[in-house]
Order: structure tokens, then C-alpha cells, then sequence
């Protein structure tokens, strides 16, 4: 019958596990699907957030890959950062003042990687650090970097910073 309704969702992937309502990586409650949830601990300043990543879940990630291998692209080490700043903050968020990629964080092909993201406050801001570990033992630094509270202001501080004093006075 031309006319018949067809249903057009996806269907859930059957990685699926129940276990602390965790999907692949992606946990209840986190601010962002990269993200996972924030964890706070008596034992450490600031807060930590976690999640699991792999080339299934969530599926894009695969497709940026360099020489075959999937590689974090960097938008996504700056989505982790502001959504961490933004649990943080709230609002509007943070702005990302500094960014260093130390090292690039491969997904394996089969299996997942762990992905920690540590948030420590300070009066004008936050520093952050990502870390991730495919076993859960030893940790890689990938990247790090400093957000600022207020992001109009410093997007404001710092375009004067961009434009050299002698081609100030010329640009209108």
C-alpha cells in the first residue's frame, strides 16, 4: 500500500550496557556526549569528568582518520574543554585562552579508550588537562590549556592583542 506510515528511527546500537546507565561512553547526566558525567573526590581538587570513546560510538569519530588511523580531531579536545568549563561557569561558558595538543589521542580500531578530563578552578578561570588510556593504567597527557570565565571580555582583550600597534591606527 503507497500510502502506508513507515518508521524512520534508528534503532539503538546493541553495544548498548545498562551498567550506571552508560551507552557506549556516553553516561546520563554528562554535559556533553564526549564528555561524561563530572566526578568530585575528597582526594583531589576539582573536578574530573570521564567517558569512553572508540570508532563506534559516537560513529563520526572514525571518520577522521589520518593514513587509515582515527585520530580525536582538535575541535573536539576544545568541545571537551568548554563543555567542562560550562558545568563549571554555566551560562554562556568559558572561552578557551590557551590550548597545547601534546600528543594525538588514536582510537583503536577495536576496543575503546578512556578519556579523563580534569578541571581545576581558579579566580579568573580554569586550567585543564585531558588524559586518556586505552587499559586504564597508564595515562597519556593529550592536551591542555586555560579557560577564562568571562568569554566576551577576553574575546575583547584579546583582538587588540592580534593586531600589531603600527597597523592598529589603520584598520577602520
Amino acid at each position: 500500500y503507497p500510502w502506508q506510515r513507515e518508521r524512520h528511527w534508528f534503532e539503538p546500537s546493541p553495544a548498548i550496557s545498562s551498567a550506571a546507565g552508560r551507552v557506549q561512553g556516553v553516561t546520563a547526566g554528562a554535559a556533553h556526549e564526549l564528555l561524561g558525567p563530572p566526578l568530585r573526590s575528597p582526594a583531589m581538587a576539582g573536578l574530573l569528568f570521564q567517558s569512553y570513546l572508540s570508532t563506534q560510538e559516537p560513529a563520526y569519530l572514525r571518520d577522521h582518520a589520518i593514513g587509515g588511523q582515527a585520530v580525536l580531531p582538535a575541535t573536539a579536545y576544545l568541545a571537551m574543554a568548554l563543555a567542562a568549563g560550562r558545568s563549571l561557569v554555566g551560562g554562556d561558558g568559558p572561552a578557551v585562552e590557551e590550548l597545547s595538543i601534546d600528543a594525538p589521542l588514536l582510537l583503536p580500531s577495536t576496543g575503546r579508550v578512556a578519556v579523563q578530563v580534569h578541571l581545576q578552578p581558579d579566580s579568573t578561570g580554569a586550567q585543564f588537562k585531558l588524559f586518556a588510556s586505552v587499559d586504564e593504567v597508564e595515562w597519556t597527557l593529550h592536551a591542555q590549556g586555560r579557560l577564562c570565565r568571562d568569554a566576551g571580555a577576553s574575546s575583547e582583550t584579546n583582538r587588540s592583542a592580534l593586531v600589531p600597534a603600527d597597523l592598529a591606527g589603520r584598520i577602520r
